[in-house]
């Protein structure tokens, strides 16, 4: 019997693999302090020039509206209830002293510069009195914290009812809801108790042009403050009565709601005119500081 011949069959040469690359280092986020740098990189610029803070007026007051500086009172917290331009996106247009709103573009959030987080019934009105074949509108409530570049009931920070028909919460569709359209007064009831376990609970109850339709959302979370709010898709002008003639049986109007946010030492003008007059060698008491750092904290590193 032959013996099977051994075929050697070379090896071929080691692939030269180019040495393993590292994972990239992540950016690292300075947060603010006086007289460093600011940013993700040292090629950043300074927040000091000459010795003065270089800060946008406006951004400070939205970050005081909206509770993200620490001790700074917010500036519409002793206003006439109505459509905020601080708590709102930056695309809406307001106009009849606050009382309307237009949005020429996609999804936005507005929102009213007062909210409610205490027993009661509440109603206030919402009418879309211009639109086009493409516009859209959604009527609810939202958080401090909803999304602004969103639709109300994007997320679990709002509820909202649609002029299409529906009603969303955390982008799930309840179907049932009736549609509705230019003219129609929408009339939203709010109304917060205690449950059996004493939390504050509220439901959200659905009026068209004074009529009751039903019960939209109920066990609303009312250990948060929820704001009156509205979404516009393309081109609508919604008109928002807070102080409406006419309102169901044992409600009030949204605007006697008192505002009963707590006083806190710092307002947005004491902050402002501690930023334009800083100075590092004369540095501003502790709690000022602290709020201008999260005043001049860049947006992709604040924590909301």
């Amino acid at each position: 019997m032959e013996t099977p011949t051994t075929i050697e069959i070379p090896h071929p040469p080691e692939e030269q693999l180019p040495p393993p690359q590292q994972p990239p280092k992540k950016k690292k986020i300075h947060y603010p302090r006086i007289g460093k740098k600011v940013g993700l990189s040292d090629d950043e610029p300074d927040i000091l020039n000459d010795n003065s803070l270089k800060f946008d007026e406006l951004i400070v007051r939205r970050r005081a509206a909206l509770g993200l500086l620490p001790n700074v009172q917010d500036p519409e917290s002793k206003q006439n209830f109505r459509l905020s331009d601080l708590k709102s996106s930056r695309f809406y247009e307001f106009g009849d002293g606050f009382k309307t709103a237009f949005n020429s573009g996609g999804y936005r959030l507005c929102r009213s510069n007062r909210g409610f987080i205490s027993e009661g019934k509440y109603y206030w009105e919402m009418i879309i009195i211009s639109a086009n074949p493409d516009s859209h509108c959604r009527f609810g409530i939202t958080t401090l914290r909803a999304g602004l570049d969103v639709p109300v009931g994007y997320d679990d920070r709002g509820y909202c009812v649609c002029d299409k028909g529906g009603a969303y919460h955390n982008r799930i569709l309840t179907p049932n809801t009736p549609q509705f359209g230019m003219g129609d007064k929408i009339g939203i009831g709010l109304s917060i108790s205690k449950n059996s376990e004493d939390k504050l609970v509220g439901e959200m109850n659905l009026y068209i042009n004074r009529k009751f339709e039903m019960t939209v959302f109920t066990d609303i979370d009312f250990t948060k403050r929820w704001f009156p709010s509205l979404s516009i898709y393309k081109g609508a002008t919604v008109l928002a009565e807070f102080s409406p003639h006419w309102r169901p049986e044992g409600y009030m109007n949204a605007s006697t709601y008192e505002f009963n946010t707590p006083e806190l030492p710092i307002s947005v003008n004491m902050l402002l005119a501690a930023m334009r007059s800083f100075s590092s060698s004369n540095l501003p008491p502790q709690d000022i500081y602290d709020a201008i750092m999260v005043a001049l904290t860049p947006i992709y590193a604040m924590p909301y």
